[in-house]
């Protein structure tokens, strides 16, 4: 054998061994989900596309952290993407050529880990396996793991946001012993419905809302007991702020109010979920004996 024979041998070896190995390609390869009001729940889609020549079968082996993250797979064959025929319907199999959906669904959850504005970090892993196709279904992986991916996640869980204007709802000079109200407008700067629940418990003597009942026109509280309103996304309430016998001195105060996802066909009814956020609404009045 002569030199240049032999230096041409790993080259004649290396292609075959290449070929073996099945390839296949994830996409998009990240997930970034940016930024997400807590209680909604967007879903991204992600493609395997089997770029190798033999039939292969994959499975989502693990999508991290379990609390933030969720994983939806297809239910039935379509195409060259065809489900586990038995219970697993965590596998499918794919043909060379073919590709297979699933969505990842970030659920931000506010937890000592992962606080308001903090980036969720994830990943998901997806497993290859050799497969036997035959008519619209798989039977089970005929191998053990040939090849694998790891696609990272990414998400910040964010509070609710609500403009409140004025910022400071100040009634000016009122008599010690009378009362007056003022109005104040809340806007929904977030993406989600959002109830705004007003407890008793969170008033401070003087102040206190005005509960408003059964409105339901643009630019005004919905509501149908009149201990919450929700307002839609980009839309305001114009809700009423009262003080009652101030006395004598000057005070300034916040008033309270837990935000949660308003639901309903008409957005009035009970809120949907854990509380997701707080405002604060900032009060003053100079009390005077007349």
């Amino acid at each position: 054998m002569t030199a240049a024979s032999f230096a041409a041998l790993p080259a004649a070896i290396t292609p075959s061994a290449s070929a073996a190995e099945p390839s296949f390609r994830v996409s998009p390869g990240t997930g970034n989900f940016g930024k997400v009001t807590y209680s909604n729940s967007p879903k991204k889609v992600f493609t395997v596309k089997n770029t190798s020549k033999v039939d292969l079968m994959f499975e989502i082996t693990s999508v991290t952290p379990e609390t933030q993250y969720s994983l939806a797979l297809r239910t039935s064959g379509s195409e060259h993407c065809m489900v586990d025929a038995g219970s697993e319907t965590h596998y499918w199999g794919v043909e060379p050529g073919g590709t297979c959906d699933f969505e990842i669904e970030f659920i931000p959850v506010d937890e000592d880990d992962y606080p308001p504005g903090k980036s969720v970090k994830g990943s998901l892993l997806v497993s290859a396996y050799s497969a036997a196709i035959g008519g619209d279904y798989v039977h089970g992986p005929s191998s053990g793991v040939l090849n694998t991916k790891t696609v990272k996640l990414s998400g910040k869980g964010v509070e609710p946001k609500v403009k409140v204007t004025p910022g400071t709802v100040n009634f000016g000079r009122v008599d010690s012993e009378g009362t007056a109200e003022r109005t104040v407008t809340l806007t929904n700067k977030s993406d989600v419905p959002l109830a705004m629940l007003v407890d008793s418990q969170l008033f401070n003597a003087p102040f206190k809302f005005v509960y408003i009942n059964s409105q339901d026109g643009d630019g005004e509280c919905r509501t149908s007991d009149g201990y919450y309103w929700t307002v839609l996304p980009g839309e305001s309430c114009t809700a009423r702020v009262q003080v009652n016998e101030p006395g004598d001195s000057v005070e300034t105060d916040f008033l309270s109010v837990e935000l949660a996802r308003g639901v309903g066909p008409y957005y009035q009814g009970p809120p949907s979920g854990d509380v997701i956020g707080y405002f604060e609404i900032q009060v003053k009045v100079t009390g005077q004996e007349n």
